[in-house]
């Protein structure tokens, strides 16, 4: 379980900047929707001048956990913005590469397992992520695939950071735990 304390350090977090969450934190990073500002195009602040800005736009990444559709999401988003919206502002939504979230429980033991084996300690489950398009279109197209995604991280990895990095030991491990599962899977073996 993450605590708010563990999270603000990781992040680097100003004293004074709220966290939303609370005791639920890690419920809510990893099995709640998750809304993210990653870009904004209006005047710089080399361009700017006092005066009103006739238009701005936003991109939000969404990230969804299993159970809650792509379309649903986006008419959920689409519908608070338009209810909340300053001052009778236009407002224009477009989704633009909406993906299913997935969950593959095929093999969990076995996956269990090998991890445990290639790490010499015991698994702990948590969510993480959201939906990857690739994945997610190769689970659509092969629905009784079997798929397993080791994140090769740490505490010091800074994943989607501008430092994200991987310990080979890391990377060494999952490739022994996959190279299991595989073997276990593997016909006629």
């Amino acid at each position: 379980m993450l605590t708010e304390v563990e999270y603000r350090e990781r992040l680097g977090l100003y004293p004074d900047v709220m966290v939303a969450g609370g005791d639920a934190l890690t419920g809510r990073l990893w099995a709640s929707v998750a809304i993210a500002v990653i870009g904004i195009d209006a005047p710089g602040i080399a361009e700017s001048a006092n005066v009103i800005v006739p238009s701005a736009r936003a991109r939000l990444s969404v990230r969804l956990p299993p159970g809650i559709g792509a379309d649903d999401a986006a008419a959920a988003l689409r519908a608070h913005l338009s209810t909340h919206r300053p001052f009778g502002v236009r407002l224009e939504v477009d989704v633009n590469g909406a993906v299913e979230p997935w969950s593959n429980l095929t093999h969990p033991r076995l996956v269990s397992d090998a991890l445990e084996h290639a790490w010499g300690t015991s698994v702990v489950e948590m969510g993480g992520g959201g939906g990857i398009p690739v994945v997610s279109d190769f689970a659509t197209a092969f629905p009784r695939a079997s798929i397993a995604i080791t994140a090769i991280c740490d505490l010091d990895s800074h994943v989607h950071g501008v430092n994200e990095n991987v310990d080979l030991l890391e990377l060494q491990r999952a490739a022994e735990a996959e190279g299991q599962v595989l073997r276990e899977l593997a016909p006629n073996r």
